[in-house]
């Protein structure tokens, strides 16, 4: 329900933008040449129409959100004939779905790091020993893209690719390689 009404407002600011086109597009059209005007009608034309398929994608988001609030107040309705001990037994469900949910993604988040940080480690180890420029370098670093980037001794990101770009790329497939489950125990 939250995204429908976050695309509601999308909606509603992007009709807002296409009327304030129109009234630009009307202070123009008072001192420019014919040709001018007539590039400036076909753009005009053009935002009539994008208003027009906003406006429509307006009322179908609108009519979503009437659904859903209809049907959102139908399960209330029915909580509320609900027997207090159903109820009870239904809010503690919940409790406990919810608790696991958390404890669920909690759990995935720490596997996600710790597995970051074993292909990280074992890949700087692997680069570290592939690499002619041993002195230069302190490790590898998975970046947001998990791409590695080189990390030379004093902190600062090799910015320049040279061919140690295929010492990184081979480190980086020989390190997943490594802590997937088909090599479990190996390092």
């Amino acid at each position: 329900m939250r995204q429908l009404i976050r695309r509601l407002q999308t909606h509603a600011v992007d009709e807002k933008t296409a009327q304030d086109e129109v009234s630009d597009l009307n202070a123009m059209l008072k001192d420019v040449d014919a040709a001018s005007v007539r590039n400036t009608q076909a753009n005009y034309n053009e935002v009539i129409e994008r208003i027009t398929i906003l406006k429509a994608g307006v009322e179908g988001e609108t009519k979503k959100l009437s659904g859903l609030d209809a049907n959102i107040e139908r399960l209330h309705q029915k909580l509320r004939t609900a027997s207090p001990r159903n109820l009870d037994v239904i809010e503690a469900r919940t409790r406990l779905l919810r608790d696991s949910a958390a404890v669920f993604s909690d759990a995935v988040d720490a596997y996600k790091r710790d597995l970051r940080d074993k292909v990280e480690a074992s890949a700087s180890r692997l680069f570290l020993a592939m690499t002619t420029e041993k002195t230069d370098y302190a490790r590898l670093r998975i970046n947001d893209d998990y791409g590695l980037t080189i990390i030379h001794r004093d902190g600062r990101a090799e910015e320049a690719r040279s061919a140690g770009a295929e010492h990184v790329w081979r480190s980086l497939l020989w390190a997943r390689f490594r802590t997937t489950h088909l090599c479990v125990g190996q390092s």
